[in-house]
């Protein structure tokens, strides 16, 4: 499996884990997919993730009120149309979440990759 079907694949499965209500879903593991998840739980969109050796459990965060804390995600680059922005990229949704960004620093949120001032490919769209 490509690692952006990896990254399709998590995104509809935590979609559909959401919208079931469950309380944890499992995806496939690699390294690039536990990064995602860091950041996930860094920004509370997730409460917690466990590690197997060839899954990622991963914990779902929902209110009081039983309503998931992750309202979408997106897939913006997707394996057969890749999309990217440079150093100085400034996207207009950041107000509502977040994007995470595959740097050559690794992977990590747009706003610390516009803070060191480098660009990548933006992988998805979370709020």
């Amino acid at each position: 499996m490509q690692l952006g079907s990896l990254v399709c694949d998590m995104i509809a499965r935590i979609k559909n884990g959401v919208m079931a209500k469950k309380p944890s879903i499992e995806v496939v593991k690699s390294n690039f997919i536990v990064n995602i998840l860091k950041i996930l739980k860094e920004e509370g969109y997730i409460s917690n993730f466990f590690s197997t050796d060839k899954s990622v459990t991963v914990y779902l965060k929902y209110d009081e009120k039983r309503q998931s804390v992750l309202r979408n995600i997106l897939a913006i680059s997707k394996p057969g149309l890749r999309k990217y922005i440079d150093k100085r990229g400034k996207l207009s949704r950041e107000l509502f979440g977040i994007h995470i960004v595959s740097t050559n620093k690794g992977v990590m949120s747009s706003v610390k990759a516009n803070e060191l001032g480098i660009g990548g490919e933006l992988l998805m769209e979370v709020y």
